[in-house]
């Protein structure tokens, strides 16, 4: 019979989150594409993959060499890219609230 290793299940919701957090580049992405409010739907998505990596901070692994494992962009470059990306979606999206309000004006 077959059976499968044993993980606590934080390792399992951290997996999961890692995972999450692995594509963000893909998820802004979608978003932006997106025709109708995307620049919204972008600045919601980088929220939400705010609160992963704040769940992926505070609950590491309990296998220290698995955190490595589950990168596509390299750490720390990956966190600077993400925090830079959430500031320019959010300066974009005030920028762009601000022209339309000024249109109605």
């Amino acid at each position: 019979m077959l059976t499968l290793p044993q993980l606590p299940i934080g390792d399992i919701l951290t997996i999961g989150a890692t995972f999450v957090f692995m594509v963000w580049p893909l998820l802004i992405i979608s978003a932006l594409v997106a025709r109708r409010h995307g620049l919204a739907n972008a600045l919601a998505i980088w929220v939400f993959l705010l609160i992963v990596w704040i769940f992926i901070s505070l609950y590491p692994y309990s296998e220290p060499g698995m955190s490595k494992a589950l990168r596509l962009i390299p750490e720390p470059l990956n966190t600077y890219a993400f925090f830079i990306t959430g500031l320019l979606l959010f300066i974009a999206y005030l920028v762009r609230r601000q022209r339309h309000n000024a249109k109605r004006i």
